[in-house]
């Protein structure tokens, strides 16, 4: 028997939003990984044998970069969220049109859990938190370069000779 095809498409849309988030929080982790890595080592980079800034291009360079991504990543992370809120809505509207017998006590309910729409606001918090945090490191470097202070102790970074 071939199924109908409003089961078809919800099933594959089930599939696709499984398939979707999967794919954006593999990507969300690796994205921060690698920015994070980045951006400590060009402000270890930026740094002198003594703690001070000795190349503040290094970092201010990569900082610009780690923003712009920042940005572009909060707007994807707003385009998969809205993509996720519009197929659940969409399997409402199937779920209803599914042809199917009454089933006391049943209620159908949209198979989305929340915790995908939950978790995709969190992560858009966490890329906000990182684009509100890492202008005011960069104040600070840009602050103790032109003062020519120490960003580090040379002793607890591992920075002496």
């Amino acid at each position: 028997m071939v199924d109908p095809p409003v089961l078809l498409e919800f099933q594959q849309i089930n599939e696709y939003l499984r398939h979707e988030t999967g794919v954006y929080f593999a990507w969300f982790t690796f994205f921060l990984t690698i920015l994070f890595g980045a951006m400590g080592w060009s402000l270890k980079a930026s740094l002198g044998q003594d703690g001070k800034v000795r190349f503040p291009a290094v970092f201010f360079c990569m900082l610009v970069l780690f923003l712009i991504q920042m940005g572009l990543a909060i707007f994807a992370t707003n385009i998969v969220l809205a993509d996720v809120v519009a197929q659940k809505e969409r399997l409402g509207v199937l779920l209803s049109a599914m042809p199917s017998e009454p089933i006391e006590g049943y209620l159908p309910a949209v198979p989305v859990p929340s915790a995908y729409e939950g978790a995709l606001k969190l992560a858009r918090w966490a890329l906000i938190a990182n684009l509100v945090f890492w202008p005011i490191v960069g104040a600070i470097v840009f602050i103790k370069w032109r003062a020519a202070a120490a960003v580090a102790s040379p002793a607890a970074e591992g920075l002496a000779g």
